[in-house]
């Protein structure tokens, strides 16, 4: 039986193993799976970045080169722009004349406005967005404005890399599930998240470069503190049932049938 590599790449660990280590640069956030008909690495995604992250650690470049796969969360580069946008508009925007001003007190409505002006951004754009989605978007525009891009992000440089190279790219989820995770909260629950973004504003920048610092040293506990940190909330533990423990079982799963299946079923 051909034994098949895969350079796996989510956002989660999990698997509870120790970091490779590295000999000119200590510890990885990098794992090594074997089984007798598949080999896999492991390592966490963060979806934005820059330039300035990069060139990554000899490890992690080597196994990726001898990967006969990618596997990532969400293959984008297959998503058409179009039904994306259409399935943000029918999960994201309110249809019914509703306004996100409707829902916030004044108070409150006063300190989104600060936040949007204060990135150059016109409210009256995301008056008919709903909670859950506003949510997502105000710390998007904050980490660009920071110089942090998408593009420049673990998961879509990989991609482009292994486009290139003409490698065989897997998912493990799909966009859909991903939006449904919040687009399925209760409204009260989408009100809370929005409000703890905007009680955290200033700390989305802080929280990405703890996070890249902790992926560069392999410091798994200091990850683990900050994702847990974003719990710590009134919306926590929907969300950490949602994103963290049923993703878990479900992603690794997954990978199991795909270490097990070696080149059957592909």
């Amino acid at each position: 039986m051909i034994e098949k590599r895969y350079f796996m790449y989510l956002l989660l660990i999990l698997f509870s193993l120790s970091p490779l280590s590295a000999e000119d640069s200590g510890m990885l956030y990098f794992w090594h799976l074997k089984t007798d008909n598949a080999e896999a690495w492991l390592t966490g995604s963060i979806h934005m970045l820059n330039e300035n992250f990069y060139p990554l650690p000899e490890k992690i470049e080597t196994a990726f080169n001898g990967a006969d796969y990618l596997v990532v969360e969400v293959n984008t580069a297959e998503i058409d722009q179009r039904t994306m946008l259409a399935l943000f508009r029918e999960k994201g925007i309110f249809t019914d004349g509703t306004r996100i001003q409707d829902l916030l007190t004044e108070e409150q409505n006063r300190q989104l406005e600060e936040i949007l002006l204060g990135m150059d951004l016109n409210p009256k754009m995301f008056q008919f967005y709903k909670p859950w989605f506003l949510s997502m978007v105000i710390p998007v525009y904050q980490m660009m404005e920071a110089g942090y891009d998408s593009d420049a992000g673990l998961d879509n440089w990989f991609m482009a890399r292994a486009s290139a190279q003409g490698k065989t790219i897997l998912e493990l989820e799909t966009a859909e599930y991903q939006i449904s995770i919040f687009s399925n909260m209760d409204m009260d629950l989408q009100i809370s998240l929005l409000l703890e973004t905007l009680e955290d504003s200033d700390l989305s920048i802080d929280f990405l470069s703890d996070m890249e610092y902790c992926w560069k040293t392999g410091d798994t506990d200091g990850m683990n503190d900050i994702i847990n940190a974003g719990f710590d909330c009134e919306s926590g533990a929907y969300l950490y049932d949602k994103t963290i423990r049923q993703r878990n079982i479900q992603m690794t799963g997954n990978i199991d049938s795909m270490l097990k299946a070696g080149d059957a079923g592909f």
